[in-house]
């Protein structure tokens, strides 16, 4: 089984977490930890990195939302309608791409409603709480206890607008990834970043 670390830049609140993400993902990244890497500005564009995988994937979610599904008028509520940032993972462990996650979140991330409506997952036996769904943790250092084969970050530009923190973390990790891509430690393929041999 694959494992794949995705990041989305929202799950940054304060200083300490820009500090702390910072820190963390430029170690992994000059430690090689990844074998493709991609960059993009919104989480429904993950599709690539999975299409990547040769076999379902364990996913490893940095996020302030759980993404498994947000009831909405626009969507009409229901994980089939469509690949969105707001169901991809959902709709990736209905169709069994994805095995499982474990949700780095944060104390004020909104992951204990229950997911609506009901029948999409109960009808898959999941269950229709978040908690039932997702391995919950609050501590960034517990992405350490996990090998990756790719990594995907994205800075949800609608949730960042405002927040300064979570735009200075974006910029750093993406200045380390250009940088690398400049110094030919990586190589560039459309949206996917590979490590020079």
């Amino acid at each position: 089984m694959s494992n794949i670390l995705s990041v989305d830049i929202d799950w940054v609140r304060n200083f300490t977490q820009m500090r702390d993400i910072v820190i963390k993902l430029t170690g992994m990244l000059n430690d090689r930890k990844f074998s493709t890497i991609q960059i993009d500005s919104t989480h429904d564009k993950i599709v690539k990195t999975i299409d990547l995988q040769k076999e379902p994937s364990y996913i490893v979610n940095i996020d302030h939302h759980h993404d498994l599904q947000y009831q909405s008028e626009e969507y009409n509520g229901r994980v089939s309608t469509g690949y969105k940032s707001c169901n991809w993972l959902g709709i990736e462990m209905c169709n069994k791409r994805i095995t499982g996650c474990t949700w780095i979140a944060n104390i004020n991330s909104d992951h204990l409603k229950p997911l609506k409506p009901e029948n999409d997952w109960e009808e898959l036996g999941i269950g229709k709480d978040t908690d039932m769904v997702l391995d919950i943790k609050y501590d960034l250092n517990d992405i350490d206890n996990f090998e990756y084969n790719s990594m995907f970050l994205c800075q949800s530009p609608v949730y960042i607008q405002e927040n300064w923190n979570a735009h200075g973390a974006w910029l750093a990790i993406e200045a380390v990834i250009n940088t690398m891509h400049y110094q030919k430690i990586l190589k560039k393929e459309g949206d996917i970043y590979y490590y020079e041999s």
